[in-house]
């Protein structure tokens, strides 16, 4: 039931916002108050190390990765993964338009 939650929650996020920081802000508005995620429990130091390793790949290997931790069910690391992703996105085609 959490998946299925979980998938439909960034399915809407995903498409009805635009703004990033409105993103953002929704986004920890869920993990703080969501009454499935009561506490919210992450490696953050090594997620933080995963993404800077992803710093200085393709956008979308923010997304193979965020594939392993839902393998994992780390959905609040994967979560982040997929709006750190999200966003690198926007900026690389904003970067180079012709892409």
């Amino acid at each position: 039931m959490k998946k299925i939650l979980f998938f439909l929650i960034l399915s809407i996020i995903s498409n009805s916002l635009s703004a990033q920081d409105q993103e953002l802000n929704l986004f920890k508005n869920i993990l703080l108050k969501g009454d499935s995620i009561t506490k919210v429990e992450m490696d953050t130091i090594q997620l933080f190390k995963v993404a800077n390793k992803l710093d200085k790949k393709h956008p979308s290997q923010y997304f193979d990765e965020m594939a392993n931790y839902l393998n994992e069910e780390k959905f609040n690391e994967a979560a982040f993964l997929f709006y750190l992703g999200r966003m690198r996105y926007r900026y690389y085609n904003s970067a180079n338009p012709k892409y």
